[in-house]
């Protein structure tokens, strides 16, 4: 007996030997041979020494409770957060039995009681996870240097420089039960302790009072002495209301506005930029769809549906917490969208963080010249100057076709053209779609399709022509063909049979209250003609849905005044404004076989939008206003062809400008 005992004797004081400087524990010969269970009382995290945490059974030797002790680069909470995260991960036994235990004896959960059976109990739920890195963080949320952390709780030395201690206690990993266990710290086990020349780095959580909370032995990731949880984070959260909009994919901010039928996304979140949680918390998301056009409400609306898809929640976690997307499939026209964001309190404190987000939904009305060219920038009469703000400027598809606001011939501008295209529905061999007539035609970029063309001749002074007897006004159907003077505000409609020619000038504004139409068959020698020429403004009412001839508004010197205007209440012009008012009386086509001159249109039709719009469109079927420049205008105008004259042939020969 003797003989063996002394053999046991020797080879375990070769290990203590071996292992004392990685704090290994390894009891005495006569403690591990006579104990017959786990001695009371419980010395460490609950458990008696030489009993394991999570099983509660007897193994006396055993090693670091990690291989590799704490890598020297954690000197964070965030670099020992995952740490402990990739243990977990790793699918070593030795390592995820670190990583819950260090878990659970942190965040406090209660001591495995009774004691789990082997191999089970070992699990950390996502809400065990969470509570443990707040905690840990609340010792380091307000600053770090590589050195020592601080938070509201606390503070950390991540390399403290301690010996170890006579009598204070020590923790080992259990290789046969994969556990870790306490014991206590002694000469025999420990020669080195009560040794201030052995010291090591040490791991030391801090309170508020200056008191060591927590230790742990890099050199092994041993904890030492009584530990117990960690205090719970403070309350601490700042909240911050979003909601992101796109459509077809792309971003919109609020007061976009998209085209009827567009799909539009509206992306719900909160943000908490702390690493609290909030809980208890008032949440709100509105859906408010309002006809026509309203500013973004301010504050944000606290009533409305919510939206669909949409679930607000009381809890948020530290980062990002989506609520839901709101997908509308097709926007419907002419309307306001907006969605609303309320969480209170955002902070421990009070407050509350409110958004509201709009978006437009309007037709893109675009204006299609079929037959002819458009001008922009050619002086006015009596002012032979450079016109250098004069553009054009529509909606298109841009460079898919080039659909939308176009001429079939050219455009030449002094200032750009905008989403205006040239050369369109020509044909194989034409110039070019979008800038081929585009003068200067120096190529598409982007949105520009031309202009900056240097300069435009004079508009020709129609006006000075004026002569004739008065016209009241009214029908001018059985009106003789002549020339015939007016003086504003002068009212007109009817229309002009093969052969017959009537010339109206107006000094003043002229409304158009019904149709103005060429009637009947014709012949190159009969060829009707309605011109007009006001000495002001020319008002189209909302009621009309055509017009032929040539429409002419010159400068009379009044402010405004030259200005054609395409749908108006009678002789009042439509305010363009946000309002919209003018949206649904002129959401009608008006189709003009003729052309206008004019200082400055406005373009009022709001039928049609460019989403709609195709390149080899026919007339008349999508666009808001439309001009066919048809041969029967100039052919009809009989104060530039000579009495007596008659066309035997005509010829459309390129360039067609």
């Amino acid at each position: 007996m003797k003989i063996t005992l002394r053999r046991l004797f020797v080879m375990a004081a070769v290990l203590f030997i071996a292992g004392s400087s990685l704090g290994l524990a390894l009891p005495s010969l006569a403690q591990k041979v006579g104990a017959a269970g786990c001695p009371p009382p419980p010395i460490m995290f609950g458990r008696y020494k030489w009993c394991g945490y999570f099983y509660s059974r007897f193994e006396s030797n055993g090693g670091p409770v990690r291989a590799a002790g704490v890598p020297g680069g954690v000197n964070t909470a965030a670099a020992f957060l995952q740490l402990v995260n990739q243990d977990w991960s790793s699918g070593n036994a030795q390592k995820q039995t670190e990583a819950v235990f260090l878990v659970r004896t942190m965040i406090g959960d209660p001591l495995p009681t009774p004691p789990c059976a082997p191999g089970t109990c070992k699990t950390i739920s996502a809400a065990q996870w969470n509570e443990f890195v707040a905690r840990v963080n609340s010792y380091a949320s307000t600053s770090e240097n590589g050195s020592q952390s601080f938070g509201p709780n606390g503070h950390i030395d991540w390399y403290h420089s301690d010996y170890m201690h006579c009598g204070d206690f020590n923790s080992y990993y259990q290789p046969t039960e994969n556990d870790i266990a306490p014991y206590v710290i002694t000469k025999s086990n420990t020669p080195q302790c009560d040794n201030p020349g052995a010291v090591f780095d040490h791991i030391f959580i801090y309170n508020n009072a200056g008191a060591v909370i927590w230790r742990i032995r890099r050199l092994c990731m041993n904890p030492l002495g009584t530990i117990g949880p960690l205090s719970p984070a403070p309350a601490s959260y700042n909240l911050t209301s979003s909601i992101t909009v796109t459509s077809g994919g792309n971003p919109l901010i609020s007061g976009s506005y998209v085209q009827a039928g567009d799909q539009v996304s509206f992306n719900y979140n909160v943000n908490n930029s702390t690493s609290g949680t909030a809980t208890g918390v008032s949440c709100q998301a509105h859906a408010n769809n309002s006809a026509g056009w309203q500013a973004v409400p301010s504050p944000a609306q606290t009533t409305g549906p919510n939206p669909p898809g949409v679930a607000c929640t009381g809890t948020f976690g530290p980062g990002n917490t989506s609520l839901g997307t709101e997908n509308i499939a097709s926007a419907p026209n002419d309307t306001s969208l907006c969605r609303s964001l309320i969480v209170s309190p955002s902070t421990p404190t009070g407050g509350q963080s409110a958004v509201e987000v709009c978006v437009y939904v309007s037709s893109r009305p675009y204006m299609r010249v079929y037959g002819g060219d458009v001008s922009a920038g050619n002086p006015q009469p009596g002012a032979c100057g450079t016109v250098t703000q004069a553009g054009i400027v529509g909606w298109s598809k841009d460079l898919t076709g080039y659909a939308g606001a176009a001429t079939q011939y050219a455009a030449l501008a002094i200032n750009s053209i905008y989403d205006f295209s040239t050369s369109l529905g020509n044909g194989a061999g034409a110039a070019p779609a979008g800038s081929g007539l585009a003068f200067s035609n120096t190529g598409a970029s982007g949105d520009t399709f031309g202009g900056n063309f240097g300069s435009l001749p004079c508009i020709t002074d129609y006006y000075a022509a004026s002569h004739g007897p008065n016209f009241a006004g009214g029908d001018m159907s059985a009106v003789p063909s002549g020339s015939y003077t007016a003086t504003g505000p002068v009212t007109v409609h009817g229309s002009a049979a093969a052969g017959q020619q009537f010339v109206l000038y107006v000094n003043g504004d002229v409304t158009i209250d019904g149709p103005l139409r060429y009637t009947g068959l014709f012949t190159p020698g009969s060829v009707p003609l309605i011109k007009i020429v006001a000495s002001g403004n020319i008002y189209i009412d909302k009621s009309v849905s055509d017009v032929a001839g040539l429409f002419v508004a010159q400068a009379s010197g009044v402010p405004g005044s030259g200005t054609i205007y395409t749908c108006t209440n009678g002789s009042v012009p439509y305010s363009i404004d946000a309002t919209g008012s003018f949206n649904g009386p002129c959401h009608n086509t008006l189709t003009i076989n003729g052309a206008f001159v004019a200082k400055q249109v406005r373009f009022m039709r709001t039928n049609g939008t460019a989403k709609q719009a195709n390149p080899g469109e026919a007339s008349g079927t999508n666009q808001a206003e439309v001009f066919n420049y048809t041969p029967a205008l100039w052919m009809g105008l009989s104060d530039v062809i000579p009495t007596g004259t008659a066309y035997d042939s005509i010829t459309s020969l390129p360039p067609i400008l």
